[in-house]
């Protein structure tokens, strides 16, 4: 298989903190978007309209990235990155949580949707 990478290629390298590497994927882009895992053991899914959520390596944590517009007038958008806990967000993003929580139960190997669970509850 070394033959088919030159030097200086991604194989070749050594593997660093920060350089994760998909392992696993699956396409539901007709429907949803692209969900996967990475070698970090973190999970993350393209969603179709453009949105990313990508979970911390602990799964409790994860950012989600949208495109916003500065200004109607303005036809450019820049990304936007916030951070959110499995307990704390905003409503507007629950469905593509959920659906998160789908995608990463499917690449586990679960024929059967598995919630995620944490050995912690909220605190209000």
């Amino acid at each position: 298989m070394a033959d088919y990478f030159p030097h200086g290629t991604l194989l070749s390298k050594s593997h660093k903190h920060g350089d994760e590497l998909v392992t696993r994927f699956v396409d539901f882009s007709s429907k949803y978007g692209l969900g996967y895992m990475l070698s970090n053991g973190a999970y993350g899914v393209l969603f179709n309209d453009c949105t990313k959520i990508v979970t911390h390596e602990n799964l409790f944590h994860f950012v989600y990235f949208e495109r916003v517009r500065e200004s109607e007038s303005q036809p450019q958008t820049t990304e936007q990155k916030k951070t959110y806990n499995m307990f704390d967000y905003p409503a507007a993003i629950n469905k593509k949580v959920v659906l998160l929580q789908h995608f990463k139960s499917y690449l586990d190997g679960n024929s059967k949707f598995k919630p995620m669970t944490f050995p912690f509850t909220k605190v209000d």
